[in-house]
């Protein structure tokens, strides 16, 4: 998945594989027993899966020997196998299989809920939103079902309805699983800082900073303390949350295991903790950690990257064709996700070059207002030396002069821009 959405709604995908595992039947059978299902549920999540193994989910799946509740776990775990090699549709017809069986499953509810978390689509996300309250409906006993629709409605930035499912998922835990305590009480922090209800998000995430977390939903609070610190000026208690999250990606990574971030989110945490460094007047720490931020691809939003004029000469002009090429190729991709509607609070910008009389030329950024064929009118982002342009005119661009294009969500993640990485990284003198 692409990575802009790829770190909420994998704590989504998460929650959901956890709660299949919860939701193991019973009663034996001669085609799945449950503990090879639990098994098969295990290393579906780390992608071990065989063709195998597919088989006989769908043998069992397909048995009507079989106890209802077994046949229905079997379609989910397909759904979500099919759903994990981009199969949408496959995916999206296996789970009806399994709702024709038991309409009332919330597993298989909440399985089709998920497809659709999946989206940048405002209009498919309701949809999912949708296919949660019909769980819910049915299921309103299932803490993880709160959890699950609460986790969406965070990523659609609807924090206070969030937090009223957390707090039921909350209220709910003791009759479940206590596991479920910590995790709802982690989710509501994130809401709570991003509310900018500091006190409360520091009070509520301290509390349970030793609690028992998935490493995704550990870093991410730790982050959202660490800034709701920095915003009233607690900067040493805030470096050392940073710090913190920071050390659990370095031993992850030392250990060989897969990071839980993108590495523009990485550069999100290095960026914050090179602020603290700043308003600390450690200005060499400070440097220190703001370059790694942008080696990594992190940009402040609203800053146009790569912050700076760049003059380039023929010979470096020619090192971008191949990056050039590349942007292209993935532009029509890219200009999809644009008029299809990118989230709330996420900037598309263009690359390409402008030229004064004397056809002498500069690269800049132009932030994508509207697109009709191949015209995009845009405003232009980037500070400028030539004469007759200034930052924040209006521009129109042609697709066939686009070098490059740039997508950035709110938090400072980065897609594309290929040739501004290769900038920052191969001419780091340019000023």
């Amino acid at each position: 998945m692409p990575d802009h959405k790829a770190r909420s709604l994998a704590l989504l995908s998460l929650l959901l594989a956890y709660n299949f595992s919860l939701a193991a039947p019973s009663a034996q059978c001669k085609n799945l027993s449950d503990s090879q299902l639990a098994e098969l549920q295990e290393r579906m999540h780390s992608d071990k899966i065989t063709e195998g193994d597919t088989k006989s989910l769908e043998e069992t799946a397909k048995n009507k020997a079989q106890p209802i509740t077994r046949r229905v776990r079997c379609y989910a775990l397909l759904c979500q196998y099919y759903f994990a090699q981009g199969k949408e549709q496959l995916a999206s017809n296996t789970i009806e299989e399994a709702l024709k069986l038991d309409g009332k499953s919330p597993e298989a509810l909440a399985q089709r809920a998920y497809i659709h978390s999946y989206t940048s689509d405002p209009k498919s996300a309701a949809l999912a939103l949708k296919y949660y309250d019909q769980a819910i409906a049915v299921n309103k006993d299932k803490s993880w079902l709160y959890l699950n629709r609460g986790s969406l409605k965070k990523t659609q930035r609807q924090f206070k309805e969030a937090i009223a499912d957390f707090d039921q998922a909350d209220a709910l835990t003791m009759k479940e699983t206590k596991q479920h305590h910590n995790l709802a009480l982690a989710l509501k922090t994130e809401c709570l800082g991003q509310l900018k209800m500091y006190q409360e998000c520091i009070k509520l995430g301290d509390s349970i900073r030793n609690a028992a977390l998935p490493d995704l939903l550990r870093v991410e609070l730790l982050e959202e303390t660490g800034l709701a610190k920095l915003s009233i000026n607690k900067e040493k208690e805030a470096m050392a949350d940073f710090s913190q999250a920071l050390k659990m990606l370095e031993v992850a990574a030392a250990h060989g295991e897969r990071k839980p971030v993108s590495q523009a989110e990485l550069g999100r945490i290095y960026y914050l903790r090179g602020v603290c460094h700043h308003k600390l007047k450690q200005k060499e720490l400070a440097n220190e950690d703001l370059n790694k931020a942008l080696s990594l691809g992190f940009r402040v939003p609203g800053a146009p990257p790569p912050d700076r004029v760049v003059e380039l000469d023929l010979s470096s002009e020619k090192l971008f064709q191949p990056l050039i090429a590349q942007a292209r190729k993935t532009l029509p991709e890219a200009k999809g996700r644009f008029l299809k509607g990118l989230p709330k609070g996420y900037t598309f910008s263009i690359t390409t070059k402008i030229y004064d009389q004397n056809k002498k030329f500069e690269q800049v950024f132009v932030l994508v207002k509207s697109w009709s064929g191949d015209r995009i009118d845009g405003i232009l982002i980037s500070e400028v030396r030539l004469p007759g342009y200034k930052h924040g005119q209006a521009l129109t661009v042609y697709e066939k002069d686009v070098l490059d294009w740039t997508i950035v969500s709110p938090k400072g993640e980065e897609e594309g821009n290929l040739i501004g990485k290769f900038i920052d990284k191969n001419l780091p003198n340019q000023d």
